[in-house]
């Protein structure tokens, strides 16, 4: 009886890891456009204010590419629902795997990009 507990805890572990890889998984299937084509990148969606990769080259953040734009918050919480958009301006981050964060500022996104460039 003593070996089931343990069993079932590293089955449990398991089970965890599969389902959190093949929810990135779905993310990259579903939306491949969202997310950085280089791995070592981040990719930004911007709503309702633009940010430029001029302006981040200014503070010298280099691994961005793409930088997508769209002018109304409705149209990507009807394209978009699984980002669960709900306030404008906002700015997600997205690495390899998916969303990284939301930031509702351009100084808090930079601020953290510049910290994890």
């Amino acid at each position: 009886m003593k070996k089931v507990g343990p069993f079932l805890f590293m089955c449990l572990i398991i089970f965890s890891i599969v389902a959190c890889s093949s929810e990135e998984n779905n993310f990259r299937k579903q939306y491949p456009d969202l997310l950085p084509s280089n791995h070592n990148n981040y990719s930004i969606l911007a709503v309702e204010e633009k940010i430029t990769s001029d302006l981040l080259k200014k503070h010298n953040i280099k691994r961005v590419s793409p930088i997508m734009y769209y002018s109304s918050i409705e149209h990507i919480k009807n394209e978009l629902p699984e980002l669960q958009l709900e306030e404008s301006p906002v700015f997600v981050l997205f690495d390899e795997n998916g969303v990284v964060s939301k930031f509702h500022s351009i100084e808090d996104l930079i601020e953290f990009l510049k910290a994890n460039n």
